[in-house]
């Protein structure tokens, strides 16, 4: 895999509301994305992260192959630990059971 270049936080050109991420240099420099649907499962008893994302601008033509997927993941892994490294939950609690019948 190549190595994670370095990225930044970047607006979607279309709705201002939604965020995305633009790698700054590399082989991929210049491509912007955005996560989807992020999912966490265990295979093998390790932690496998599963996302979707929407390509916000790829003017270069990259093409989207499984290395720039690995890199999407690598950046997705390196927020989601820079997010909880202090063991924080910040969900809120959701009883698994309803109190309505």
């Amino acid at each position: 895999m190549s190595e994670k270049p370095e990225y930044k936080f970047a607006e979607h050109p279309s709705d201002d509301s939604m965020g995305a991420i633009r790698i700054t240099n590399g082989k991929f420099k210049g491509f912007t994305y955005q996560y989807g649907v992020v999912s966490l499962d265990e295979v093998d008893g390790a932690c496998k992260v599963n996302f979707t994302y929407d390509i916000v601008d790829n003017e270069k033509g990259y093409p989207i192959n499984q290395e720039l997927i690995d890199i999407m993941g690598s950046i997705l892994t390196e927020l989601i630990d820079e997010r909880y490294k202090d063991g924080s939950d910040y969900r809120t609690n959701y009883p698994d059971e309803s109190d309505t019948e």
